[in-house]
């Protein structure tokens, strides 16, 4: 497999010191950069030939950004095929997730959390969503801010079954109706919705949802913990307009 080496900016403070009430510090910056170097670079797909792409982190430090804050850069050596159709630097970096509502400590119900990226949705949308989880989820979550820039309009949902993959499969449909609140207004204005599903004996597995209407994300979140179940893979991806990554 032939490689190559990409490097540039995956994180800045310039984002969060224009949309977020979120200060990261000189220490907190390197404190990530260092995190990286030690445990790689985690991939967050914002198309399908990112999903289960390898990265191998060469490099990681601190740097001043143009834009007169502190970023993240790195050097990561990609497949150079795959990273042609790719070129999209966002798909790596973190979230910086806040817990504004804990889920509870003592619940019979397996817990559900929902975290929605402040920079593009308004916080009103958070406790609707969290009121449509209830009836099913010990619901918890909050906003999240990306280090990326420009960011995606994202929303991560975390789900911690009590069993195996179609153990939440009766659960998705409230999900979805939680997840519709953060589609665009425009029809041609996509949301990333990033699904987890952490099952009882430590595994997990990620589906990546973009999605523009409430039926297509609907169908698509209900197909989850089936496709989860069927193939022993740690990514999907599912577009609109393409289908399922096969």
């Amino acid at each position: 497999m032939t490689t190559t080496t990409v490097e540039g900016f995956i994180a800045s403070t310039d984002s969060f010191a224009a949309n977020s009430s979120v200060r990261l510090t000189d220490g907190t910056m390197r404190s990530f950069m260092k995190e990286i170097g030690r445990s790689g670079l985690g991939v967050t797909p914002s198309c399908p030939d990112a999903v289960d792409l390898p990265v191998r982190v060469v490099d990681a430090s601190v740097r001043d950004t143009p834009g007169g804050g502190l970023g993240i850069w790195v050097t990561v050596e990609v497949p150079a095929e795959r990273w042609s159709r790719i070129q999209d630097l966002r798909i790596f970096g973190f979230l910086v997730t806040i817990n504004v509502r804990p889920p509870a400590t003592t619940s019979s119900k397996p817990t559900g959390l929902v975290y929605a990226d402040a920079q593009h949705f308004p916080g009103r949308l958070l406790p609707d969503a969290f009121q449509r989880l209830e009836p099913l989820f010990n619901v918890g979550g909050g906003p999240l801010h990306q280090c990326a820039t420009p960011s995606l309009p994202r929303v991560l949902v975390i789900l911690h079954a009590p069993g195996p993959p179609l153990s939440v499969e009766p659960l998705m449909g409230h999900v979805a109706s939680a997840a519709e609140l953060f589609l665009r207004p425009g029809p041609a204005e996509t949301t990333q919705f990033v699904v987890v599903i952490n099952r009882p004996d430590g595994g997990r597995q990620k589906a990546v949802l973009c999605a523009r209407r409430r039926e297509s994300l609907a169908l698509a979140m209900a197909d989850v913990p089936a496709r989860m179940a069927a193939e022993d893979r740690q990514a999907f991806f599912f577009d609109e307009d393409d289908g399922w990554l096969r």
